[in-house]
């Protein structure tokens, strides 16, 4: 019997590191529409208004590119923030 298997999943958010790959969940939040020009700390910083993050991942054109596509996922580290950031940022 392996130990690992009972140990609780570490939540590494509450570290302040935020993953840049946000797995499917009912907690992931598409958001389009974002100005091209704005760079990931920039929204980030946006997003973070609402809550902490778990995980945040802004899509660019490649992996070198400052600026993105118009759109990211996010997941908040508090579940019940995603509705408050949904509402929040909807027609922003």
């Amino acid at each position: 019997s392996s130990m690992a298997s009972a140990l609780p999943e570490f939540d590494v958010s509450k570290l302040g590191i935020v993953s840049g790959s946000v797995p499917d969940s009912p907690n992931k939040i598409f958001i389009g529409g974002l100005p091209y020009h704005l760079t990931e700390s920039q929204v980030m910083e946006l997003l973070s208004a609402f809550g902490a993050i778990r995980a945040f991942h802004l899509v660019k054109q490649d992996a070198t590119a400052v600026t993105s596509k118009g759109y990211c996922f996010v997941e908040y580290a508090d579940p019940q923030v995603t509705a408050v950031a949904v509402a929040g940022l909807h027609r922003m």
